[in-house]
């Protein structure tokens, strides 16, 4: 029918605008996922729990410690499933994972001078 047609186009062009309201929720949760994950940092998480020595005395195994991966995908995972993003989480924590990575590569080669020129500009405008 004509009415169905029109109606179909225009939920199409809304989509395809991003007037859609489910697909502005969903690039906002995608958004502030992505935020968080690019803030994680490791001291933010669980602290792995302390152990005396006694247990290797009696030749047993010493709990592994957890890598910073594993840490990092327990709390990427919770964020995700907290977000609603339970069925295609472990494509997003990759996704994650990579730009954590990235973020972390930026700031670890290029951080201090572009801190200083942020911090200089910041001086300077406040002092006018």
């Amino acid at each position: 029918t004509p009415t169905a047609e029109k109606s179909l186009k225009n939920t199409v062009a809304a989509v395809l605008r991003g007037f859609d309201p489910v697909v502005k929720l969903l690039d906002n949760r995608v958004k502030q996922f992505m935020r968080n994950v690019c803030r994680w940092q490791p001291s933010t998480s669980a602290p792995i729990p302390m152990q005396t020595g006694r247990s290797m005395l009696k030749g047993e195994d010493a709990p592994s410690a957890r890598s910073t991966k594993e840490l990092f995908v327990v709390d990427a995972l919770k964020e995700a499933k907290k977000s609603g993003f339970s069925l295609f989480a472990d494509n997003l924590i990759d996704v994650g994972d990579m730009a954590y990575h990235v973020v972390d590569v930026a700031i670890k080669s290029y951080g201090d001078s572009v801190l200083d020129r942020l911090l200089v500009d910041a001086a300077l405008t406040v002092s006018e």
